[in-house]
């Protein structure tokens, strides 16, 4: 028996599944057919100094940046929730938005709890940052919501036109009402 030998049972290789390459072939463009969230890496944000103490689950820090996450959600950036629903837009969940944790990492050697704070808060993070990007990018006044707004005020609007401007705004209101829910919960769960 070829898989009974010590040293593939050492190097943790006969829990392995072996793939055909088809198999791996068909693996590889599955996650090539995976919508991926915006590259957000070079987008300059608040909360890379506190990358770390995040990690570690450092609740104090975990508390603040949930508040600050949520003060501006409500504050600021419920105006411009209000501004997008008024404009007649309705949350549309991103294709992307279930994939969005792939790159979070994971934790471990903590308990449960801890694990789950500092995934929920790793999250938000994430969440938030894009939240940010998404909103620079499609707000202003040349982007999606400019053309957007200069559609609608013509007589006869173009529909076509209108549904592409309108689709990144209804998923920015989406993220923001998301945010602000996992902003709410984060906060709750580093009291």
């Amino acid at each position: 028996a070829p898989l009974r030998r010590a040293d593939i049972y050492i190097e943790g290789k006969a829990t392995e599944i072996v793939k055909s390459p088809e198999q791996e072939q068909e693996q590889e463009q599955e996650q090539d057919k995976k919508v991926k969230p915006p590259d957000t890496s070079s987008y300059d944000h608040r909360f890379k100094e506190y990358d770390d103490l995040i990690a570690e689950g450092h609740k104090g820090t975990i508390n603040g940046m949930a508040s600050a996450a949520y003060g501006y959600l409500i504050g600021f950036g419920g105006d411009i929730e209000i501004n997008l629903k008024i404009s007649g837009l309705s949350p549309k969940k991103p294709p992307w938005w279930d994939n969005r944790a792939e790159r979070l990492g994971r934790t471990g050697g903590r308990s449960a709890a801890r694990n789950k704070l500092i995934y929920k808060a790793k999250l938000l993070v994430r969440d938030y940052i894009e939240l940010l990007y998404w909103d620079d990018k499609h707000r202003t006044s040349d982007s999606s919501w400019g053309k957007y707004l200069e559609e609608r005020r013509k007589r006869k609007p173009n529909k076509e036109r209108l549904e592409k401007y309108a689709l990144p705004l209804e998923y920015l209101l989406y993220m923001m009402v998301e945010t602000k829910k996992l902003a709410r919960e984060v906060y709750k769960l580093s009291e």
